[in-house]
């Protein structure tokens, strides 16, 4: 909103955006297409409170990947003898800026609430103080929600145990408490540790051991910058 405001204001640089675009388009052309090995993928492991870890798991390896693949020109280019295929290899830094960038991701992916009723929960926490009790009704105008918005957020936060029924009843209100103002700050607190000692194991660790042959390095021919099609001024 506050972007659309400044646009019809005039204050947005429309023709400096254009020029960004052009030069993001220009970086992506310098990229060439490379196998990426990570040799330290069998000591990456996830946080036990991380839900379906599999599929996680794939995200997090891929994404560091991705991290590898664009450092592709600050990378060691190698060749496997037998294949001649070239590759470059993960390195420390990588997983380190892959594990700072994704980490908001393995929090949503480690809490059973859904987006909406945790930014619910946290809202409702700002606006309630500790050991303090709230009805449903009052709360749902200071927040500006509609009744079946606000019931069933309130369902999944009871039936999970972050908030418990104190009093109260159907005809006058239930009365509610939240059980743990702490408990996400806890979560992320114990997540924060385990990928903190993961990347402990991976700087004191070397490189897994590749079954391909040993390779040598050869440079990476590339375009420049001065290459590739002008930014329209």
């Amino acid at each position: 909103m506050e972007y659309q405001q400044r646009a019809s204001a005039g204050q947005i640089n429309t023709g400096g955006e254009a020029t960004i675009r052009e030069q993001l388009k220009n970086v992506q052309r310098l990229l060439q297409p490379i196998k990426v090995i990570n040799p330290y993928a069998e000591i990456i492991d996830l946080p036990q409170e991380v839900f379906k870890p599999r599929r996680t798991l794939m995200l997090l390896l891929s994404f560091i990947e991705t991290v590898t693949f664009y450092h592709q020109h600050q990378r060691q280019i190698r060749v496997n003898e037998d294949t001649k295929e070239r590759y470059i290899e993960t390195t420390k830094e990588d997983i380190e800026i892959a594990f700072r960038l994704m980490k908001h991701v393995l929090f949503s992916k480690s809490d059973e609430l859904s987006k909406a009723t945790r930014n619910f929960l946290e809202r409702l926490k700002d606006k309630t103080g500790a050991d303090k009790t709230f009805y449903a009704g009052t709360l749902r105008k200071a927040m500006r929600l509609t009744p079946s918005t606000m019931k069933r957020h309130l369902i999944d936060l009871v039936r999970n145990g972050y908030v418990h029924i104190k009093g109260g009843s159907k005809y006058r209100g239930f009365e509610y408490e939240i059980n743990d103002y702490e408990e996400y700050q806890k979560l992320k607190s114990n997540i924060d540790g385990k990928l903190n000692d993961i990347l402990g194991k991976i700087k004191m660790s070397g490189p897994v051991a590749q079954e391909w042959p040993s390779s040598k390095s050869e440079p990476l021919k590339v375009k420049t910058i001065n290459d590739l099609t002008p930014v329209a001024q």
